[in-house]
Order: C-alpha cells, then sequence, then structure tokens
C-alpha cells in the first residue's frame, strides 16, 4: 500500500515531473518543479484556499515522480505527459489539427518523398511544418515532375537480382525505373541530395549549372536535351517560389489574448506574418473557474507550442511573465533560435492586443450561443421521445440490443449505451451466446437479456430498445415483466430497403418522419448497435478461421472452410459427416470431400 508520508520524505530536491494518482491508479494531475521535494510536499503540508487544489489533494492516493537534469526538461517533460494522459485537474489544450511535412527516407537504398503528418525518431529527413496544404502538395509534385523518384516500397536490390521488370510507372515516365539494372545508383543519391538542396532552399547553383547544361545543349543543336534543361529550371524556380511563400509564413510573430466566462476560457491567436494578420485560430477551455488567466495562458502557451512546433520569432501577450526566461529557454529548445516574449501598454501592438481580445470574447459568446442552442435541441429531442413514446420520465440513460450470426454460426449478442444523448463506450458490452446452437433470435435475445439484467452492477436504463419487430418485442417485454424489472420497451423494425422505419410497443406502433430529430437518433442507435454486433462476430469468426483442424487437410483452403463451418456449424458435425454430405457443401469436390472425411476418420 502506497504510504504518502514515508513517499514525501524519500522525494528528491532535483528538477522533475510529478504524476499525482487517484484510487483507480489513474493520472488526475501532471505538474512540473524545480525541486519536488519542496513543490510535491507543499500540496500536502498547508491549507489551500482554491477549491480546486482542495479539491485535487482529497483525490490523491499515491503519486510518482521522474527527475530531470534541467528545468526546462521538466517542463517539456510536463507538456508530453499531459499530452498523453489528459489528466482530470491540468488546464488542456485539445487540438485534432497537425501541420505537415515532408519527409525523405534517406534510411532507404532508393529513398522516397513524401506528405506526412509527425515526425518520429527513424533517422529520416524531415522539412517542415508547413502551413498550406496546397503548398506542400505542390512542392511534391514538381520535385517529382523533375526527378521522378520510386512512389513505390519494393525491395529494389532483390527485384535486379531476380532480373523483375519495372512496374507500370516506369513505362509512362513517372518513375526513374531504379530497379532496372542499367540504373546507376549514384545517379539517384545525386538526385536525392539535389531535392535535400531545393527543400533547404539552395537552388542557386543548382538552376546555375543547369543554364550551362541547356546553353551547351543548344549550341550543340540538342534542342529536345535543351527543352528539357529549360523545364527543369522552370520548375526549379516554381519550387523556391512555393518554398519561400511557405518559410516566410513562419516567421514573425503571434499575438495571443485570452478571455474568461461562465466558467470558460477563450483563447485567442492572430498570426502575424510580414506585417499582414494571415490567420487566426480560437481555443476554448472549460472547467478554468478556480484558474487565473496567467495560469491558464502560461499552460496553454507551453503545450500548444509543443504540440504545433510552429514557433515565431515574438510572442505577445497582454501581461508579463514571472517565469518568462525559462519559457523562452523551453520554446529555444522547441526552435533552435531565441524566440522574444513581450508586452506593449501602447501603440500598434497594444491596439492589436485588444483587438485579439475583443475577437476572443466573439469567440466564447458563439461558442456559448451555440452551445445553448445545442442543449435546448437535445432537450426538446427528448421531451418529444417522452411525449411520442408515452414515458413516465425523460430517458437519460437508453439500452439498445442486437444479434448477429451466419445461418446461426457463432451467435453473439451487443448492447449499446446511451447516456443524456452520447455514446457511452465504456459501458458498451458483447455476449457470446451458450445457451443453443442454431438459428434462433429470439431465444439468442432473450439470453443476453438475462444475463445483462442479472448483472447487479450495471446502472438500470431509462429505456430498453431491440434491434427487432412485433415478435421480439412481445418476449422480451413478457421476460422483463417475469423478471420483475418495469423499464419500457420498444422494438426498432425496417423497411424493406432495410433502414429504419419506426417503433413497436405493447399495442403501439410508430411510424417515424425521417425529417424529425427523433427519427435520426433512434436510426444512429439501431446502426451502432448492429455495427457492434458485427464486428464482434467477425473478430470471432476471423480467429475460428484463422485456427481450425481443417488447415491440416490438402485442398482446404480459406473459402471451403468458411463453408464447411456455415453448412455444419462445428468441426464435430465435419468429423461426423459422410463423403455425400461433405461434397455437396459449396466449392467441394468427391476428391476434396474424400481427403476431409479421411483426415477425420484416420484420426
Amino acid at each position: 500500500m502506497f504510504d504518502i508520508k514515508k513517499e514525501l520524505k524519500r522525494l528528491p530536491k532535483l528538477p522533475g515531473v510529478y504524476l499525482m494518482k487517484d484510487n483507480d491508479k489513474n493520472v488526475i494531475y501532471v505538474g512540473k518543479a524545480k525541486n519536488l521535494k519542496n513543490r510535491v510536499n507543499s500540496y500536502f503540508n498547508k491549507n489551500h484556499d482554491n477549491l480546486k487544489t482542495k479539491t485535487l489533494v482529497s483525490n490523491i492516493k499515491e503519486f510518482e515522480y521522474i527527475i530531470t537534469s534541467t528545468e526546462v526538461e521538466s517542463l517539456i517533460l510536463e507538456c508530453t505527459l499531459i499530452k498523453e494522459y489528459y489528466p482530470k485537474y491540468n488546464i488542456l489544450f485539445k487540438d485534432g489539427k497537425t501541420y505537415p511535412y515532408i519527409k525523405i527516407t534517406i534510411k532507404e537504398d532508393y529513398p522516397r518523398i513524401m506528405k506526412v503528418r509527425k515526425i518520429i525518431n527513424d533517422k529520416n529527413k524531415y522539412f517542415g511544418p508547413y502551413t498550406s496544404e496546397y503548398m506542400i502538395k505542390n512542392v511534391i509534385e514538381l520535385i517529382n515532375k523533375i526527378y521522378k523518384l520510386r512512389t513505390c516500397k519494393k525491395n529494389i536490390e532483390k527485384m535486379k537480382q531476380n532480373k523483375e521488370r519495372p512496374c507500370l510507372n516506369y513505362y509512362i515516365g513517372k518513375c526513374i525505373g531504379p530497379c532496372r539494372i542499367d540504373l546507376d545508383k549514384e545517379e539517384y543519391d545525386k538526385a536525392i541530395k539535389e531535392i535535400i538542396d531545393i527543400l533547404n532552399g539552395n537552388t542557386k547553383d543548382l538552376i546555375k549549372e543547369l543554364e550551362e547544361k541547356m546553353y551547351e545543349a543548344s549550341k550543340n543543336l540538342e534542342f529536345e536535351k535543351a527543352n528539357d534543361f529549360k523545364i527543369k529550371i522552370e520548375s526549379l524556380r516554381q519550387i523556391n517560389e512555393k518554398q519561400n511563400m511557405v518559410m516566410n509564413k513562419i516567421v514573425d510573430e503571434d499575438i495571443i489574448n485570452i478571455y474568461m466566462k461562465n466558467n470558460l476560457a477563450s483563447i485567442e491567436i492572430f498570426f502575424i506574418r510580414e506585417g499582414k494578420i494571415i490567420k487566426r485560430e480560437n481555443h476554448i477551455i472549460d472547467n478554468v473557474e478556480f484558474e487565473e488567466e496567467k495560469e491558464i495562458l502560461i499552460s496553454f502557451m507551453n503545450q500548444y507550442y509543443n504540440y504545433k512546433k510552429i514557433i515565431p520569432k515574438e510572442i505577445i501577450l497582454p501581461f508579463e511573465l514571472e517565469n518568462k526566461e525559462l519559457i523562452k529557454e523551453f520554446l529555444f529548445s522547441l526552435k533552435g533560435n531565441k524566440v522574444k516574449i513581450n508586452t506593449y501598454i501602447k501603440g500598434r501592438k497594444k491596439e492589436l492586443l485588444n483587438l485579439v481580445k475583443k475577437n476572443a470574447k466573439e469567440s466564447l459568446q458563439n461558442y456559448i450561443s451555440i452551445k445553448d442552442l445545442k442543449k435546448k435541441a437535445k432537450e426538446d429531442l427528448f421531451i418529444s421521445f417522452k411525449e411520442v413514446l408515452d414515458l413516465n420520465i425523460i430517458p437519460n440513460r437508453i439500452e439498445a440490443y442486437d444479434i448477429s450470426h451466419i445461418q446461426g454460426v457463432d451467435s453473439v449478442g451487443s448492447m449499446v449505451v446511451y447516456e443524456n444523448g452520447k455514446k457511452s463506450k465504456k459501458e458498451y458490452r458483447r455476449f457470446k451466446i451458450k445457451s443453443h446452437d442454431g438459428i434462433d433470435d429470439y431465444l439468442s435475445m432473450s439470453e443476453i437479456i438475462e444475463r445483462r439484467f442479472n448483472n447487479k452492477k450495471l446502472k438500470l436504463p431509462d429505456l430498453i430498445l431491440l434491434d427487432g419487430g412485433q415478435t421480439h418485442f412481445n418476449i422480451i417485454n413478457k421476460l422483463l415483466l417475469d423478471m420483475n424489472i418495469n423499464i419500457p420497451v420498444f422494438g426498432m423494425y425496417k423497411d424493406d430497403k432495410h433502414k429504419t422505419k419506426g417503433l413497436v410497443g405493447k399495442d403501439i406502433r410508430i411510424d417515424l418522419d425521417k425529417k424529425t430529430a427523433i427519427y435520426k437518433f433512434i436510426a444512429s442507435i439501431q446502426e451502432e448497435v448492429h455495427r457492434f454486433a458485427i464486428d464482434y462476430h467477425r473478430s470471432l469468426r476471423t480467429d475460428k478461421i484463422k485456427k481450425s483442424k481443417l488447415d491440416e487437410i490438402e485442398g482446404v483452403g480459406q473459402k471451403r472452410k468458411i463453408n464447411l463451418l456455415i453448412e455444419f456449424k462445428s468441426i464435430e458435425n465435419i468429423s461426423r459427416a459422410t463423403i455425400e454430405d461433405l461434397s455437396k457443401v459449396e466449392g467441394m469436390n468427391k476428391k476434396i470431400a474424400k481427403n476431409v472425411y479421411e483426415f477425420f476418420n484416420k484420426n
């Protein structure tokens, strides 16, 4: 058992990161410290005025720590761990958008060029990040137009040894064909070196060299060759232009400001490049009731720049930071160059700070309005749900059930759960049918309902939905009454095109209007429970097909294996079948049927 008092005494007086954990060992807070002993002890050795800190401390059941060499290292590690764990009590930057990079796979004998979203430590060459998808696409296309690099992942040396023919890309002029025996590897390596120079912005010497070759070819009346050099020169100049446009955008300054209201913070960033506002971003952070603006902004900045990796020369903030030098050092470690952090009390930049705050306020007001509209729409949906189905309460928790099998083989059941209109995936359940073999959806549904409601640990729903019509409803409704469970239940039935049509219950049948919110919600539930059942059935079927005695029989491949299992339901039934019965199965013949029969009877 973790003894907090003993562990506090063991803490070192070194920089590092600490992770606070709750009773279930979930990480609920990540923090950094210049002195781990002093910082972590401060949580437990004094009374806190801040309600959030009080609540955090009351939930800490254990902690762990990681020592770092410097305070900057602890700041980098803190950002990484926050991103990994998303702790409940940290200020969280949530953003799915990443900027692209150009990657050259120099670790391969014949490198490729491609667009990627992430830098990994694989010793390949990366360029970027780039703020424009369109620009990066054009640069890669132009490079491939000039150098015709390979795009396949084939083993080139093996292809050369086996004297394999190049693929279609070579014959249509889209690939230089490094798999050709007559291609010198040095020629390919030279092309890669030139591409790296281009992406580093060093095109001047290359263009000069090509111009000389172009003039030489013209003098020798080799006009076609001269034209090829001319096309290369024009393409290189285009790449150079695009590279400069992209590179120039990753310079200059970011202006950041914050506006807070209703337990929410709105952080607005204006990106100023070459004196012009080229774009803006807004980020809403929730649960900040007991946080200060400075604390929120610092935490956001650290996570944002650690994540995005696009760092300007200057960052302008609405106030001075106490630990400015540490953050500058942190940004330097990410960028490789010095970064200024400033605030302004007058002039154009002060006006821009005010403008950014105004936009932050506007964004938050819009967010609250949209949130309120969505909340009202959801409330209206569930009120109408209650009225249409004549329920006593609004159904905040809904459970839906479905069965999946192929001709009775590997019957499974699924349960999906919706809480307040949202999927609660952690409460989804899967059931492998145990009570019978063969096709009986009603018996299968009865089994999973009985097993589910005998599990007293699960919270009871306000509404039960079944994938099936009137008969399904009748059987399950009776079963629930026999179990003394008084929960409204409805069957979801479909039309001839296998699309959701409506609901059926006791003495009630409701055809839903496809334009209504209720219809869309019910249809999404029916689709989700069906998907979840099929996914489970497919995984069981795949496991069974992968590991089977049938694999040992000559002439029985995957298709025949599947057909035999579908027809006979189990390996045991296949082992008892006659040659005549086996040969009737789709894809089988007398010879293979005899192989199957003899395999089981000899063994």
